[in-house]
């Protein structure tokens, strides 16, 4: 949206905003969007190519830009932020984990529906995400998404 913005041509907008409205049809449940995309060209759909759910590499970009393109967008394009709770709503029930021994929170990945305990370094920047969204929920600082939010982001 900047570029179409500093360049006067709304295509470099409305080429990168499709994509979003797309990926909300076909919204997984849960939220956690797998991280690779195909095309059924038959039906002119995007549709999920794998199962692997991941915050690092590969996944961790479409998960933050959901909440920056909401917050670039002044806050009024609802879509963004409540795919981006949906996503926060579905780390917090199904990916966030703790060590055994010493009680260490991390960010579980997904194949096929199986946990794989590990924390990819990519996705070392979801504490500061997490926060931000807990900042900026419309439902302040004090709600319970925005206070979970928020301790998660103290715990990774």
């Amino acid at each position: 949206r900047y570029l179409a913005a500093v360049t006067g041509n709304p295509i470099y907008a409305t080429t990168s905003e499709k994509v979003f409205h797309d990926l909300k049809e076909i919204e997984p449940p849960g939220g956690l969007y797998p991280f690779m995309l195909g095309w059924n060209g038959q039906k002119q759909k995007l549709k999920f190519s794998n199962s692997q759910i991941s915050f690092g590499g590969m996944g961790d970009s479409f998960y933050e830009y959901l909440l920056k393109v909401w917050i670039q967008g002044g806050k009024k394009e609802s879509m963004y932020r409540e795919m981006y709770d949906k996503s926060m709503n579905g780390l917090a029930n199904k990916l966030i984990q703790k060590t055994q021994k010493e009680k260490l929170t991390y960010i579980a990945e997904m194949r096929d529906g199986v946990l794989i305990h590990k924390m990819d370094h990519l996705a070392c920047f979801m504490g500061g995400l997490l926060a931000l969204g807990a900042y900026t929920d419309p439902g302040g600082l004090e709600s319970t998404r925005a206070q979970r939010d928020l301790q998660l982001a103290k715990d990774i």
